[in-house]
């Protein structure tokens, strides 16, 4: 006999079976209004087929009124903490920061290029902030081949945190910037607990399926008919999903959130 599926839930759903387990084990409110990786009647999941900034209430997914709202993780950072790095690694205290995390452990098709971010962090410093870039010690030459694109002034007021902080060290300082730009990453996800303003680039990933759970983010997908792939490296070798997001709009969107 066919095995029949989870109930409420679609076959092509990748994440049904982990969710599933999730609730059997701790409860987790996962019913809503419709299938869970579908858009509820009456709503359409355009920003999967939108380029550009998707504000995250565009397209939420309507809860059933008989299920409470679903927890939103909270971190709280240590402000004595934070000034006391700041003054370790030798941070600016007058700008206000952007933080920018570049990498992303799954693989290549969440990680938007180098030269992208390069732009968006010379566009935030001309508007008067610095830049901050967090990530590990593997990220290393992506967040070294950043700060080496942009010029030699404006360096001065970029940052290169890579490796050298813990991660508690990072949701510290990430509690001090004025906005964060990043690629679908665990790092995302603790700019989301913190509440700071965000902006996302998706890639091979989709927010349906990984949100950050924050008010109000600006969340940047492409509109490829292979998006989203979920698989690590592009089946296609181009990458188009990432490449051909240029950073102009999101360099407005992440000014805009900062308040410049």
């Amino acid at each position: 006999m066919e095995r029949r599926p989870e109930r409420g839930f679609r076959r092509d759903d990748p994440w049904a079976r982990e969710r599933a387990q999730r609730r059997r084990l701790f409860g987790t409110p996962e019913r809503w209004t419709g299938e869970r990786g579908a858009p509820s009647p009456g709503r359409e999941w355009e920003h999967e087929r939108t380029s550009g900034p998707w504000r995250g209430e565009d397209a939420a997914w309507e809860r059933s009124p008989r299920e409470p709202e679903p927890p939103r993780p909270r971190l709280r950072a240590d402000v004595a903490a934070a000034i006391a790095l700041r003054a370790r690694l030798g941070l600016e205290s007058v700008r206000p920061v952007l933080a920018c995390c570049p990498g992303a452990e799954f693989g290549p098709t969440k990680r938007w290029p180098e030269t992208h971010f390069a732009a968006v962090a010379a566009a935030a410093i001309e508007a008067g902030m610095q830049v901050w870039l967090f990530g590990s010690t593997g990220d290393r030459s992506v967040t070294a081949g950043i700060r080496a694109a942009l010029a030699a002034q404006a360096q001065l007021h970029c940052a290169d945190l890579a490796g050298h902080t813990t991660l508690a060290d990072a949701i510290d300082l990430l509690a001090c910037a004025s906005a964060v730009l990043s690629n679908d990453s665990g790092l995302m996800h603790v700019a989301a607990a913190l509440g700071r303003p965000l902006a996302v680039v998706y890639g091979g990933s989709s927010p349906r399926f990984t949100p950050p759970l924050v008010d109000d983010p600006v969340l940047f997908t492409s509109s490829l008919d292979c998006v989203p792939c979920f698989d690590r490296t592009c089946r296609y070798g181009h990458y188009r999903c990432l490449q051909d997001q240029l950073p102009g709009p999101v360099a407005a969107a992440v000014l805009r959130l900062a308040g410049r």
